[in-house]
């Protein structure tokens, strides 16, 4: 088995978990965060996109501002 690989694999996992955890921590700013939001947030593996929610995140108003500006983003991906 290649253990860099392993290890980049591994840090890439981590990087993921943390910045989904930043995207709940703001939204939790904002009031209770529906289980399926959250499970769709934790279930998302692209970097780029965590970036993108945790953007979004940052400038939602409220839950529902995020999720609709979300359901735009992905309209756009």
């Amino acid at each position: 088995m290649d253990l860099d690989f392993t290890w980049e694999r591994q840090e890439e996992l981590n990087r993921i978990e943390h910045k989904a955890d930043a995207v709940c921590e703001l939204l939790e700013d904002l009031g209770e965060i529906p289980q399926e939001l959250q499970d769709e947030i934790y279930a998302e593996r692209d970097l780029e996109v965590l970036s993108k929610m945790l953007k979004l995140a940052a400038k939602a108003k409220s839950i529902e501002d995020f999720q609709a500006k979300l359901e735009e983003m992905k309209c756009c991906l």
